[in-house]
């Protein structure tokens, strides 16, 4: 069995840094996972690449005994992305399977694992689910064309947010046409938080934090993303990466769903 590197819940975890992608180079470093008592846990997973490849193909796989890998999700987007999954793993790892076209560009695949609170428990308690997503340069470049999944959808749930923050490390971006940060439920227009347009040009870290918007709370948005992206068009520039931080609530969204403010 190789070395399995402890991962604590709310910790980033490095599985593959900086690795060239010549060839095919299979899975990265192992992590065992603590498996919360109540809840349901997520991982959240990224690629980024320091350019891109023709094609890739990365996989999520997790194990319960440390040897026998399984595949619980698949990255094929040659310019990095964010993804989550849910379920209780023992193990887990990033493999790098296939690979075109990669000769002097590296891969870097990292995970956080969070852990979600079941409805009873939020019904019982009033306690919300807190997750942190990392999000690149790139994503942030594309982030009106291609918003960003903060949460994802779940049928029978409307994801209800409690606050929001995020923290934009040193770099500006340029914001013309930009308006503002948004962050809201895909495909619509409403918004749940929004920072304004003196947030992305700064150039210095900055965190700000942002209460929901109580009034967006209703059926409309059962089994939505809430999404992060640009108001108005895509930044650019070689601004800093950003984390979001995120309290919600998924709620039934049947006629016992309440707003907890």
């Amino acid at each position: 069995m190789a070395v399995k590197y402890a991962a604590g819940i709310g910790q980033e975890s490095v599985s593959i840094d900086g690795e060239d992608l010549t060839a095919a180079f299979g899975a990265g470093s192992e992590f065992a996972l603590y498996i919360p008592n109540q809840g349901v846990p997520y991982i959240t997973w990224q690629t980024s690449f320091s350019a891109a490849p023709g094609s890739v193909t990365i996989l999520l796989q997790a194990s319960l005994d440390g040897s026998n890998w399984f595949t619980i999700d698949t990255s094929t987007n040659v310019n990095g992305e964010i993804r989550t999954v849910t379920g209780s793993f023992r193990f887990i790892r990033i493999n790098n399977s296939a690979v075109t076209v990669g000769a002097g560009i590296d891969l870097t695949a990292s995970f956080v694992q969070s852990n979600g609170v079941s409805i009873e428990t939020l019904d019982s308690a009033g306690i919300p689910i807190f997750v942190e997503v990392p999000i690149t340069n790139a994503q942030v470049l594309a982030s009106f064309t291609t918003p960003i999944t903060i949460i994802p959808a779940a049928a029978g749930i409307v994801n209800t947010i409690k606050s929001v923050s995020c923290n934009k490390a040193a770099g500006a971006y340029g914001v013309a046409g930009v308006t503002n940060f948004v962050i809201g439920y895909a495909g619509s227009s409403s918004i749940v938080n929004f920072f304004g347009a003196g947030y992305l040009d700064q150039a210095g870290e900055l965190t700000q934090m942002q209460p929901t918007v109580a009034s967006l709370v209703n059926e409309a948005f059962e089994n939505v993303n809430i999404v992060l992206r640009s108001g108005g068009a895509n930044p650019t520039g070689a601004g800093g990466a950003i984390i979001v931080s995120v309290e919600y609530w998924p709620l039934n969204s049947g006629p016992m769903s309440s707003w907890r403010g």
